[in-house]
């Protein structure tokens, strides 16, 4: 009896958990991220959204978190 009570409080757990995960993921500042992966040949850009595209265009303003290489963060 007791592991289903275990049980019980491991699914609420993960239940919550992922409430909380959609939750805070909604409240992010941020519209997205800006991946740059640079080859030996091109730099690749892509957009990863944090919401559906169409919901951008009723935005005045889009703002991108940068996932860039460490090395291209501290140019002067």
């Amino acid at each position: 009896m007791g592991y289903v009570w275990l049980l019980v409080a491991y699914a609420g757990g993960m239940i919550v958990g992922f409430v909380l995960r959609m939750v805070l993921g909604r409240l992010s500042p941020y519209d997205g991220v800006m991946h740059i992966q640079d080859g030996r040949e091109k730099t690749v850009y892509s957009l990863e959204l944090a919401d559906y595209p169409e919901e951008l265009r009723f935005k005045k303003e889009v703002i991108f978190k940068v996932d860039a290489p460490e090395e291209n963060l501290n140019r002067d």
